[in-house]
């Protein structure tokens, strides 16, 4: 991150930091399995790629205002636009503390690893009932 001077790092780090911590007083628990931290991380990621096709659409949308000259619709799509991006920061801030924190939980020895059979589709273990072992 050459782009980004020390000031700047800090802070993103300081951002991450706060979405773990957010994240896991939500959660009230550690993770239950790795396979949990995959799905989460899936989850977080197809929502991060709906918002970036909006960020391609605003994209699109902004040039079609500087094109016709429209400073009220640019401005507009702007706004939009910086809206959706910080809301993209807080969604990659929170996929880079979940990965840290499943890391972290499977070194410290507080992540199973059940087998993905039996685990529903958010990777919470499944009961024997439930996973027909």
């Amino acid at each position: 991150m050459d782009f980004l001077n020390q000031t700047v790092q800090e802070k993103v780090k300081e951002l991450v930091a706060a979405c773990g911590d957010a994240e896991t007083n939500e959660m009230q628990r550690p993770f239950a399995s790795a396979y949990e931290v995959w799905a989460r991380l899936k989850d977080l990621r197809e929502q991060a790629k709906r918002e970036e096709k909006n960020v391609d659409k605003l994209h699109g949308e902004i040039w079609d205002a500087v094109v016709e000259k429209n400073d009220d619709e640019q401005s507009i799509e702007l706004r939009e636009l910086g809206r959706i991006a910080g809301m993209l920061t807080l969604m990659w801030a929170t996929i880079a503390a979940e990965a840290q924190r499943g890391a972290n939980e499977e070194n410290e020895g507080k992540t199973d690893h059940f087998d993905r059979r039996t685990c529903d589709d958010r990777g919470r273990q499944l009961g024997a009932a439930e996973s027909g072992a």
